[in-house]
């Protein structure tokens, strides 16, 4: 099992887990999806990133044009287009968005973009 955390996972507009983690069998399907907040500890082996994990919705090069805009508007809108989400039982290419304002949920010019798996 694969465990990955982060300040938000963005699964789709209508499921958004803060302190949320996604868990993944060794096929790379999604067993689990849960907040911490709602864990009475912290899991073993779950790797911690500070930003978004969500699926493949915008680029690098797409995103360097979005600086300033809120982020969640920002995935809502892609989502529209390309319909992709971290859903159970399905397998999923998960990305990572780092360097934003979280605080105020904006794109900064620090903004990256990796691909976790």
């Amino acid at each position: 099992m694969k465990r990955f955390s982060a300040h938000y996972i963005y699964c789709n507009p209508q499921q958004i887990i803060k302190k949320g983690v996604v868990e993944l069998d060794a096929k790379g399907e999604v067993v689990s999806l849960f907040s911490l907040n709602d864990s009475p500890s912290e899991i073993h082996s779950t790797e911690f990133y500070n930003g978004i994990i969500f699926p493949k919705l915008i680029s690098e090069k797409d995103l360097k044009g979005k600086i300033g805009q809120n982020i969640f508007d920002v995935l809502n809108e892609e989502y529209k287009l390309k319909n992709a989400n971290i859903a159970l039982g399905e397998l999923s290419q998960l990305y990572l968005l780092e360097g934003l304002d979280l605080i105020n949920s904006k794109i900064t010019a620090g903004t990256s973009l990796t691909q976790l798996l």
